[in-house]
């Protein structure tokens, strides 16, 4: 059995809903866990323990937010009509006001993220949002032979796409699919890249949204209506779960009204 020395034991007491604050994003503000190097991390982290306890006053889905070190995804625009990436991944994952488009009012425009391991959350900072208008959202990954694009059912989101992009925090929260195949040969997306596409169909008529900067997440355990004053606890040990190319570690909950609610875990480097 693995000794518990080997782990960090982590917790927090959730102060934002979901996973992320805007003004933390690309920072490390409340991350309840960080690798020993945040600018070069060793790997990855295993997960031998997890516990979520809601005293939110309400019903909340959550898990524990693995955030992905920023040299392992990409992120750009979409063309439909050129049927093009174009790669904009350093406003992406800096700081700079309104630099990452997030659609156009052309329909089926949009944008896409891409990384070396399939992943499951996005969060950014809507710095301009989208007005006017009766938009309608197209999210598709790449399929399992890495050509094309598949569209994820809407039952698959725990926090789906908007819209109509507001201003602040915005969060796409999905289960992977099992079909999701490595790029192969799609567009000039990096090959060997999980894909996924946020596109709107019918476009928005007025102001096409903006965002500042965004984060790319891996949330392990997922879990929908876990009641008020409940907890969900998952013991690992002595296996693990192992999640690579991290640079930090957050718990996600849907609300946390009381302030009081709590997450656990037992994180080790590798």
């Amino acid at each position: 059995m693995r000794p518990i020395a080997e782990y960090t034991i982590v917790e927090a007491s959730p102060v934002a809903a979901t996973l992320r604050a805007a003004a933390d994003l690309q920072t490390d503000n409340s991350l309840m866990w960080l690798p020993s190097n945040q600018a070069n991390p060793r790997g990855g982290a295993g997960v031998g323990y997890f516990q979520a306890h809601n005293r939110s006053s309400a019903t909340v889905n959550v898990g524990l937010g693995f955030r992905l070190a920023n040299s392992a995804w990409v992120a750009g625009q979409w063309t439909q009509s050129s049927g093009v990436f174009t790669d904009d991944t350093i406003d992406a994952q800096d700081a700079g006001v309104g630099d990452f488009a997030l659609e156009t009012t052309t329909n089926n425009d949009g944008f896409i993220v891409a990384a070396r391991q399939p992943f499951n959350a996005i969060s950014f900072d809507c710095s301009t949002a989208g007005l006017t208008g009766a938009p309608v959202v197209d999210f598709a990954y790449s399929n399992l032979a890495g050509t094309g694009w598949t569209t994820l059912a809407h039952t698959n989101f725990f926090d789906a796409p908007e819209t109509l992009w507001a201003l602040g925090i915005q969060e796409i929260v999905w289960v992977p699919p099992t079909d999701w195949g490595k790029v192969t040969a799609l567009s000039t997306i990096p090959v060997g890249y999980y894909a996924i596409r946020v596109r709107k169909t019918t476009a928005q008529t007025g102001i096409a949204a903006l965002a500042t900067v965004m984060e790319v997440w891996r949330v392990l355990f997922l879990t929908e209506g876990l009641a008020d004053n409940t907890s969900l606890t998952l013991d690992l040990t002595p296996s693990e779960l192992y999640v690579q190319d991290v640079s930090g570690a957050a718990p996600y909950l849907t609300s946390v009204t009381a302030l009081q609610s709590r997450v656990t875990a037992l994180i080790r480097e590798r």
